[in-house]
């Protein structure tokens, strides 16, 4: 099954709205190795004839990360899609600093952050993501 079919049995399933800026946005996405900004996927997605706003761009970037299906980079205010289904909470980044190639690695152990200092004890995450920074092995060479 192609991920944009498993995106839209993930809405119809929880009954949220497959919207056509919600798969245009995941589509491009997918379809891209490197990661993008949001002005970048506007500018991509809108045509001479029909022009999409930043909100409604926005809108459909935070959806897909809401759900998971698409993930935040801190370090270039970008993103990617997410294309596998994953069930850990802790995600780990490698970008490359020359190429921007990005690669997710899905810790699937539970970390105790929680016991390294009280002061965060009571802290409860949704989802953690540690970002590395370096070069790739194709941009090593």
């Amino acid at each position: 099954m192609s991920f944009i079919k498993v995106a839209k049995n993930f809405c119809d399933e929880n009954k949220f709205r497959f919207t056509k800026p919600r798969k245009q946005v995941l589509e491009l996405l997918l379809s891209r190795s490197n990661p993008m900004g949001a002005y970048d996927i506007l500018e991509e997605l809108s045509t001479e004839n029909h022009k999409l706003s930043p909100p409604t761009i926005y809108r459909a970037i935070d959806f897909w990360v809401e759900q998971g299906f698409i993930h935040k980079i801190m370090s270039l205010n970008s993103y990617i899609a997410c294309k596998d289904r994953h069930t850990t909470n802790h995600i780990i980044l490698f970008i490359c600093d020359s190429c921007k190639k990005v690669n997710e690695v899905h810790i699937k152990e539970d970390i105790d952050f929680f016991n390294i200092n009280d002061s965060i004890k009571n802290f409860h995450p949704r989802q953690a993501f540690t970002e590395v920074n370096g070069l790739c092995a194709a941009c090593t060479n």
